[in-house]
């Protein structure tokens, strides 16, 4: 296919060409931890590695989730320029896999690389045909904080493949998403995935008297003081316009003790006890 350029590519700034073609290589190769640890050495241009991230790419590799997405491992002679992290986690895990080999890319052209917006879990999501991604997607954060972390706020030690695998398990969490999209502002200190994992993990134990708790937190209506639903709606609001949103660990260790509270609170109903007074749930409890 013809394009703009094929007349005057020696005037496009950092193409490197000979007689008209890209001087690049590109091959597909069979990487093993000997070869891997070979461009390591050659890592002259590569950003410092993190080790948390190879750590998560090892654990995808040795439980075989590792995608060939075709995102290829750049070089210029024998300078690693970009792929570190995966050349690192080959060595970690021990494992042998094949990737796209690019060859012979300017060592300038550094300044370009990763510097794509990247895509988020919502429009993964909404490009896999889900419905109501973003609250899916905010759910599924919650979830698997709650599920396999600790407190809600391991959540970030999770990849993506996490997260799918996680939706694969409560394919019903869907269903609550996109009962959200409307019924809660998306903004302040909670966001509407918070609410959509609630409802979720309430409906596990009851899902007549969750959708009558979830409909008085959000809906607020014939409520006094002493019901569960009431303390927590005032003390969340209370606790929204207190948020420091300038500290985000202060802010984030603020959320999920609400998110604690929310649970506590389902258990006054369900207890049927009052709840006079909200307050700061240190760690969630277990449901009842």
């Amino acid at each position: 296919m013809a394009t703009p350029f094929d007349d005057n590519l020696s005037e496009l700034p950092g193409f490197t060409h000979y007689n008209g073609r890209s001087k690049l290589k590109v091959t597909i190769r069979i990487i093993g931890p000997a070869e891997a640890q070979e461009l390591i050495d050659g890592a002259d241009f590569n950003r410092r590695v993190t080790k948390a991230t190879v750590r998560k790419y090892a654990d995808e590799m040795l439980n075989k989730r590792w995608w060939e997405n075709g995102q290829p491992i750049i070089l210029n002679g024998k300078k690693l320029l970009n792929g570190a992290h995966r050349c690192h986690a080959i060595v970690l895990s021990g494992v042998t896999l094949p990737f796209v080999v690019v060859e012979g890319v300017d060592p300038k052209a550094n300044r370009t690389m990763d510097i794509g917006k990247p895509r988020t879990l919502d429009q993964m999501l909404e490009l896999e045909g889900k419905l109501a991604p973003k609250q899916l997607a905010e759910a599924l954060t919650w979830l698997i904080g709650y599920k396999k972390g600790s407190r809600w706020r391991d959540s970030r030690k999770f990849t993506v493949l996490d997260k799918f695998d996680l939706l694969f398990e409560h394919k019903d969490l869907q269903k609550f998403a996109q009962k959200y999209v409307r019924l809660v502002p998306g903004k302040g200190l909670l966001n509407q995935g918070l609410y959509v994992c609630a409802h979720y993990l309430f409906d596990e134990k009851s899902p007549e008297e969750a959708e009558v708790f979830m409909n008085q937190v959000i809906g607020g209506e014939n409520l006094q003081r002493g019901d569960p639903a009431y303390a927590y709606r005032e003390g969340v609001n209370h606790q929204t316009a207190e948020a420091n949103s300038g500290d985000v660990r202060k802010t984030e260790t603020l959320r999920a003790k609400c998110a604690n509270s929310l649970l506590h609170a389902w258990n006054k109903f369900r207890e049927k006890e009052p709840w006079p007074k909200f307050k700061l749930i240190e760690y969630p409890p277990d449901l009842v």
